[in-house]
């Protein structure tokens, strides 16, 4: 198992996380901002890029933090012993190494054929959209963005499953401890709650540069409906 490389990005101590979540826009949104629009009719979408990567990386962090502490709340509850509850603690915030591949190999090429998919809507060759630096940026910014949300996307929902297996195999239930079962629903909750905020920044997509609802609609798509399953 192999720590997720989001979780390496920020800080684990909180204020660490937003600052760090403050410099990552101030960076991207700087070096967006000195690029001129070229041949492919528009800008990158510098605040959109800029905003959904510095939200998503620490509130991850945040969030993956949180399950582990609402884990160890439930802790009294379960039928496991400390072996096995060590290996629950670490497969919320870890992945075996063919999985990380996976996501990312999987972000990749979605974001490519989301490029592609703008590319046919538009009109658009790809020699016309990467013969420019805004071109280019442009796509390599969808790709990394992919990457990203279906990392984040992917561990999310491993982590409710992770809880939603515990609940119906391996809880200790009476009429005393039900109070004490609010961390299953509190984990869906944040977990929903992030992906909204992201499916939120998806607007700005076409508030900047006034592009195609394709640019905007398969992404927000990808994150709605596991926020829904969530």
């Amino acid at each position: 198992m192999h720590k997720l490389w989001l979780l390496k990005l920020v800080p684990q101590h909180p204020p660490g996380k937003w600052l760090a979540g403050l410099l990552i826009f101030a960076l991207l949104f700087g070096f967006f901002s000195f690029i001129e629009a070229g041949d492919t009719g528009h800008d990158p979408p510098t605040l959109f890029f800029s905003l959904i990567v510095a939200y998503i990386i620490p509130v991850f962090g945040h969030i993956t933090a949180r399950s582990k502490q609402l884990l160890l709340e439930l802790r009294p509850l379960l039928e496991v012993d400390d072996e096995q509850f060590a290996m629950l603690m670490n497969s919320l915030e870890s992945a075996r190494k063919r999985d990380l591949l996976l996501q990312l190999g999987g972000g990749a090429l979605a974001g490519t054929l989301h490029s592609a998919l703008v590319m046919s809507a538009s009109g658009q060759g790809i020699r016309d959209l990467v013969s420019s630096v805004p071109g280019t940026l442009t796509t390599v910014g969808t790709i990394v963005v992919w990457m990203l949300m279906t990392t984040v996307v992917y561990t999310l929902v491993q982590q409710g499953l992770v809880f939603a297996r515990l609940g119906a195999r391996h809880v200790h239930l009476s009429l005393g401890t039900w109070r004490r079962m609010l961390p299953f629903g509190r984990v869906a909750i944040n977990s929903s709650l992030a992906l909204l905020g992201a499916l939120a920044l998806y607007p700005l997509i076409g508030l900047e540069g006034g592009m195609h609802s394709m640019e905007i609609l398969p992404g927000a798509i990808a994150t709605a409906c596991p926020m829904v399953a969530i």
